[in-house]
């Protein structure tokens, strides 16, 4: 049984023409506005380049992929007989122009053999197109001047299928993707920001260990081993999650010594108000979001006339002089409310620790007491500190890391820490993200 696969690469190329106007202005005195602009030459040439097969391809080629004489597209015809059969090939697209090309846009389609009428993908073939890395291909990737980014084409007789999605017929279809490169303007991102690199379809996962998307445009790694390493200002964080932020990093391991959460004196007003010497308020009303006239904690409430001592530590000596004051470091919004209501108070900052609920939305369990043998935070220690609020207002919650249980502690008691960061979702990630190739931004 022959089975006919033909598929077309097309890449349209657009050309945005554009001119300089220059005039003069009138007011009741003439005033005139002269000037010269020299306007460089220019080229436009974006291509096809540079076919290379794959190894396992069947052998019943009637037509290897090859490039169009204009090089803009791209053919191939071959057969399949039997389950496991695979096509695969690289194409490089090429920019030899002086001006930065973007993708505006690009299509993918299953048709019948006349290339016009769409069909449905069957159960036992499998088509991608995706970047050689494994990337999703999407509108604003740039391919600036006199860079090559480079196509994977794969198509696949599925093995796992039964007999009943077999074919009982010959069948052929033609496989087109197109892509539109137009000139670059702001807009353009690169295939390797960080979002595009982590939130791909082949890393969404739905259950098990991995990144979750949570419905909401937020993305959050869950459960263990995970490959959501990166290194950064020599220090090993892994990655949380994506949010309206940024990408998401908490230390991969505590701070070398434990440190309190506060001990800034006793304070007679206010939500700090008691005998004790210390504080589970992230930081000062003042310097929360909005300015709210007081904290509220259930029934306690009131002024937080200062920053807790641990704030005052992570955004001075540690973001000096661990973190280099480094400008991909975001001013970031974190959540500093109560257990109940975290998202009621938030402050803006550089450098901060997880929520109770960040904590446990990275675990795949969800019941109190349960084992959390599959977790990536803090698998170095058996608690740490969070910047929840506890209950009085002399207390903050600890989580527990053995297994997921959270308590209510002194907020002068030594803890283990782990200090959280964003960066911006368009930096550029170099690396695989395992322990031994973590990401890393490429400068």
């Amino acid at each position: 049984m022959r089975r006919n696969r033909r598929g077309w690469i097309y890449l349209l190329l657009v050309i945005t023409l554009f001119g300089v106007t220059l005039g003069y202005a009138y007011l009741n005195t003439e005033l005139q506005i002269n000037g010269t602009t020299n306007v460089s030459s220019a080229s436009w040439n974006v291509y096809f380049n540079n076919v290379q097969f794959g190894s396992n391809n069947v052998t019943t080629v009637t037509t290897p992929a090859t490039i169009s004489t204009g090089k803009t597209e791209v053919s191939f015809n071959v057969d399949f007989k039997e389950p496991g059969d695979t096509y695969e090939f690289t194409v490089d697209a090429v920019n030899d122009g002086s001006i930065d090309a973007m993708i505006s846009t690009f299509s993918k389609g299953v048709y019948a053999a006349n290339g016009t009428t769409e069909k449905t993908l069957p159960d036992y073939l499998e088509y991608s197109v995706t970047y050689s890395d494994g990337i999703d291909i999407a509108n604003k990737h740039l391919l600036e001047s006199g860079k090559t980014e480079t196509y994977k084409v794969r198509v696949h007789y599925k093995e796992d299928i039964t007999s009943s999605q077999l074919p009982s017929t010959d069948d052929n279809y033609m496989f087109k993707f197109s892509v539109t490169y137009a000139q670059a303007d702001k807009s353009g991102i690169h295939k390797n920001a960080a979002k595009n690199k982590l939130v791909r379809v082949s890393n969404i996962v739905t259950s098990g260990d991995g990144l979750y998307d949570n419905g909401d445009g937020t993305y959050t790694f869950k459960g263990a081993p995970l490959n959501n390493y990166l290194s950064f200002e020599n220090i090993i964080w892994r990655i949380y999650g994506i949010d309206s932020n940024g990408i998401k990093l908490v230390k991969n391991t505590a701070l070398p010594d434990e440190m309190r959460f506060d001990y800034r004196g006793v304070k007679d007003t206010g939500y700090c108000a008691s005998t004790y010497w210390f504080c589970g308020a992230w930081a000062a009303t003042d310097n929360l979001v909005g300015k709210p006239s007081e904290l509220v904690n259930q029934d306690i409430h009131g002024v937080v006339e200062d920053d807790s001592e641990i704030n005052t530590y992570l955004n001075g000596d540690y973001y000096i002089n661990q973190l280099h004051s480094n400008e991909h470091i975001l001013d970031a919004i974190y959540n500093v409310g109560p257990e109940n209501n975290e998202s009621a108070f938030q402050w803006k900052g550089k450098v901060a620790l997880l929520t109770l609920s960040e904590y446990v939305n990275s675990l795949l369990v969800s019941e109190r007491d349960a084992r959390t043998e599959q977790r990536y935070i803090a698998t170095d220690k058996f608690d740490l500190m969070s910047i929840t609020p506890g209950y009085p207002a002399y207390k903050v919650i600890l989580m527990r890391t053995t297994v997921l249980n959270w308590s209510d502690t002194n907020a002068s008691n030594s803890r283990p820490i782990y200090p959280v960061i964003y960066l911006s979702s368009d930096i550029e990630l170099l690396g695989d993200g395992t322990e031994t190739n973590p990401y890393r931004i490429d400068e």
